[in-house]
């Protein structure tokens, strides 16, 4: 678990801590500002397209909040896609307004009915900020979740 404080105190968030390897070619094409690119079977990824993709392996839908573009992206080097209707009012309930979600976790995911907000930081490199705490303050008491229907994925490279 990790301790994030919120404006209602401290909440216990899931935490996952994966390894995953630094890609090793040539970088593919924009690096968004130098993020890293990482190996994952065989092609050079970000760590928030790897994470997305392990959910997906495991029946979840779900894309990436491009917060540098401000889009949504299933997969690198495909167009921008809309939200689901359902993942777009829950976002504007928790954001408290539309346009794009100031704060909003790297990772949007659902399946039948559920869904999780996932944030990828590179362990020793990365904190959470607080436009991300405000948003879980925010869906734990606006938008109706629980800290279990977040999850911060705390990557480093091998």
């Amino acid at each position: 678990m990790l301790h994030i404080a919120t404006p209602a105190g401290v909440r216990a968030i899931p935490l996952a801590r994966p390894d995953f390897l630094q890609w090793r070619g040539a970088p593919p094409g924009d690096s968004y500002g130098s993020k890293l690119f990482l190996e994952h079977r065989g092609r050079p990824l970000f760590a928030e397209f790897i994470i997305l993709e392990l959910f997906r392996e495991t029946g979840w839908s779900g894309l990436w909040v491009d917060s540098f573009r401000r889009r949504f992206w299933a997969d690198p080097g495909t167009p921008a896609q809309p939200l689901p209707e359902a993942i777009a009012r829950l976002i504007v309930k928790i954001y408290g307004r539309s346009g794009f979600p100031r704060g909003c976790w790297d990772i949007i995911c659902w399946k039948d009915g559920e869904v999780i907000f996932v944030e990828a930081k590179k362990a020793g490199e990365d904190r959470i900020r607080g436009t991300q705490s405000r948003w879980l303050h925010s869906g734990l008491t606006t938008g109706g979740l629980q800290p279990t229907d977040f999850l911060v994925v705390e990557w480093r490279t091998r």
